[in-house]
């Protein structure tokens, strides 16, 4: 259960409290927090610190590695519909809720996402969305059953951001649109190779063609949209270009990549109003004028 590290500590003790966790695995920079989890959360019964430094933790990672036995999992006994994940989403309103993703979720899931990737032999993903995001929106499987090379960012800020495209190549990112805003807002974003760079996601919220537009000629990429939930692990549709679809133009193609999209492999869609009722598709494709 990977927790959101931006939430209040009273917000993290009803998370770990309501998710029955038994241990807590935290980084050095958590340390002050953990006497007060320890005081209001008496169901954790082990502490671990990821850093060298015991601290306040009961045992450090690598004390806890060599207190197991290395030994080959039996796959073959495990249910693919037990869960696997457990993840926390306010969603619009109220406190977090538990969102639950089995073995099998995850797996179809990944094999959806890797259908996104184009030249994964050289591509390089740039993991930009949070891995408590939903896993960073599932390309943390795809890439690794792809067998891509990976980057993490710590923590996003944009002048970093555009650092490491240059250093690594990074060919594959996500974001959300208040991250693509500050990345086109970097005063100097043209003095940053980029040129590695040929797909940007972005999701969590509606894009508007014109943000489309400014990553693309900011960027110099490809930038497409997507909508998804927790609850899907999360993606559902991307709005990437159909050699089938013809647009009318370049604000056409903006306004159709600021879209949600189609559904992503596996994946079946239904359109209801309010009500329920399946709304009728009245989508078609622009004549070039």
């Amino acid at each position: 259960m990977p927790m959101n590290v931006r939430l209040a500590p009273q917000e993290i003790a009803g998370i770990i409290g309501h998710s029955g966790a038994r241990m807590l695995l935290y980084e050095k920079e958590f340390e002050p927090l953990i006497p007060k989890l320890k005081a209001s959360c008496p169901e954790v019964k082990r502490y671990v610190s990821l850093s060298d430094e015991k601290g306040e933790a009961d045992l450090t990672y690598e004390e806890l590695l060599c207190d197991g036995k290395p030994e080959q999992a039996d796959i073959m006994s495990f249910d693919e519909n037990s869960v696997a994940e457990l993840f926390y989403t306010s969603g619009s309103t109220g406190v977090p809720k538990g969102v639950t993703l089995t073995h099998r979720t995850l797996y179809l899931h990944g094999l959806s996402v890797a259908m996104l990737i184009t030249e994964p032999e050289t591509a390089v993903n740039l993991h930009t969305i949070p891995l408590f995001h939903a896993n960073g929106w599932g390309y943390p499987q795809a890439s690794t059953l792809l067998g891509v090379k990976q980057v993490m960012v710590r923590r996003f800020d944009p002048v970093g951001v555009l650092q490491l495209i240059q250093q690594h190549r990074a060919t594959d990112m996500s974001v959300v649109p208040t991250m693509a805003n500050a990345l086109v807002n970097v005063p100097n974003v043209q003095d940053f190779d980029l040129s590695s760079l040929r797909n940007v996601m972005i999701g969590g919220a509606a894009s508007s063609p014109e943000l489309i537009q400014r990553v693309e000629q900011a960027l110099g990429c490809r930038c497409v949209a997507g909508y998804g939930l927790t609850e899907t692990a999360p993606v559902v549709t991307c709005s990437l270009p159909k050699s089938t679809i013809t647009y009318a133009d370049e604000a056409d193609r903006y306004r159709r990549q600021a879209m949600a999209g189609w559904p992503v492999v596996g994946v079946e869609v239904r359109v209801v109003d309010s009500e329920m009722r399946d709304v009728r598709e009245t989508w078609r494709p622009l004549a070039k004028s």
